[in-house]
């Protein structure tokens, strides 16, 4: 959400950059490609993984540039110059540095291609390479099965928190993956134990849109000396609705990732998603305040 001259404006899933981002890393492909091949010459390793660094930095570049530049002027979807001002900054903030910046790369740093039989020799792997690679395709075969086989009732040998200040006359029901909802006739609770510091656990955002709802006025705020989530919930032809969620061990709630990560890997109690979602704001605020209080 951005509050601007006292007008919320928020930013859509279809208006985050993901296509731009596609688009801008396709065309420094093509630039490469086509630049390799009328030269004849190629960029060592270090210089690509340099220009694809620096396609992704443009690209987070120029999406900051495009919502404030649409939040400024406000420009809404439907009017013809989101478009324009989105195509334009892509050519000039991401497609104008591509193709110059690559062309300054092969001229300053490109190898000539050596001969087909010359690379032969060198590119026939070595026993202890073949070891690494036999090794490495082992752990990702074994990291595969336990992601997706582990049962995430009992990540870290134990069952998901019961979250302290639980309304009264709520009723416990579970769900698959360890999953637990709780219930009563103001509130629904639902809490998600997390397998650990390497999934790819995902928030209610995906949850909620997979049951036909969409996001609103979503922000952080303070309870205490933390931060948990706060938004709503929106429906075709249902009640609005107030959510919140946090990441909670029983000892510690926190909404950064990186920091429930760190201290998971470090041997710290499990975490679990606790969501907690009313028909109210008021219901909802006093709820999150118990359970943080307690």
């Amino acid at each position: 959400m951005i509050l601007f001259k006292g007008q919320p404006f928020s930013v859509d899933p279809a208006c985050m950059g993901l296509q731009m981002v596609e688009v801008s890393f396709l065309f420094c492909l093509l630039m490469l490609g086509l630049l390799e091949r009328r030269s004849g010459r190629f960029l060592p390793w270090p210089a690509l993984a340099g220009v694809l660094v620096s396609v992704g930095l443009l690209n987070l570049l120029f999406n900051q540039l495009r919502i404030v530049l649409l939040v400024l002027f406000n420009i809404i979807p439907d009017s013809p110059m989101h478009d324009v001002v989105g195509l334009a900054g892509l050519a000039l903030y991401v497609f104008v540095p591509i193709w110059f910046g690559l062309q300054w790369l092969f001229r300053r740093f490109a190898q000539q291609a050596a001969p087909a039989e010359t690379l032969l020799p060198a590119v026939q792997p070595s026993h202890p390479k073949r070891a690494v690679q036999v090794a490495l395709l082992l752990f990702l075969l074994w990291f595969a099965v336990t992601e997706t086989g582990a049962d995430e009732s009992h990540v870290h040998g134990i069952q998901a928190i019961v979250p302290r200040g639980l309304p009264a006359g709520c009723v416990a029901e579970p769900l698959t993956d360890g999953v637990t909802k709780y219930t009563n006739d103001s509130l629904l609770i639902y809490v998600k134990p997390v397998r650990g510091w390497y999934s790819t656990e995902h928030t209610p955002l995906i949850c909620w849109r997979g049951s036909g709802y969409e996001f609103g006025k979503m922000r952080e705020e303070k309870a205490g000396e933390s931060t948990y989530y706060i938004g709503t919930l929106e429906k075709k032809e249902e009640p609005l609705l107030y959510t919140a969620w946090w990441f909670d061990n029983g000892q510690l709630r926190t909404i950064e990732q990186a920091r429930w990560r760190m201290l998971d890997a470090g041997g710290a109690p499990g975490f679990s998603l606790v969501n907690v979602t009313a028909r109210d704001e008021a219901t909802l605020r006093r709820q999150v305040q118990k359970m943080w209080q307690n």
